[in-house]
């Protein structure tokens, strides 16, 4: 299922994922898996699956550390690097763009507006990526009971102790 991937397209697609990616980690991480498993197929979902559990393990941004976990295993230390600049770059440039727009010619209240009609499409694709997760990983539905149980139990667990 897995296939090669130049580094130049690593950079074109964390480009382009880094300038349309707005809703934070979990939006990007559902475009990820759109783009790299769905579409290209480069990745297997168990490859995302590794790279979150990775990135929340050592210390910064959860998504980029996501992303450099995908580009170290799609193309080793070279990959990571392009894949974390690409990812970084539009997010950088478009804060100091956007900053430098707003302290001189932006209405506040068009901000507001906008950002508005931003976040219905952000929990759109949220809760699209998060159910076809839900159904490729869950077979049954005891699998789902049973997983709920477990994890109650544990949240139990903590708060009695």
């Amino acid at each position: 299922m897995e296939k090669k991937i130049s580094l130049f397209d690593l950079a074109k697609i964390f480009l382009v994922l880094g300038a349309t990616a707005f809703g934070g980690y979990t939006a990007l991480v559902a475009m990820i898996q759109k783009e790299l498993v769905d579409k290209r197929q480069v990745l297997s979902q168990q490859i995302i699956y590794d790279g979150i559990l990775v990135a929340s393990m050592i210390p910064g941004p959860l998504a980029v550390n996501v992303v450099i976990s995908i580009g170290y295993h799609l193309r080793g230390w070279l990959g990571a690097l392009v894949s974390g600049l690409s990812i970084l770059l539009p997010a950088c440039s478009m804060m100091i763009i956007s900053a430098l727009f707003i302290s001189e010619y932006f209405d506040f209240v068009v901000l507001k507006t906008l950002i508005a009609f931003l976040i219905p499409v952000v929990v759109a694709v949220i809760l699209s990526v998060s159910y076809k997760m839900f159904k490729n990983e869950v077979i049954h539905y005891w699998q789902m009971i049973s997983d709920w149980l477990r994890y109650w139990h544990l949240f139990s667990l903590q708060l009695i102790y």
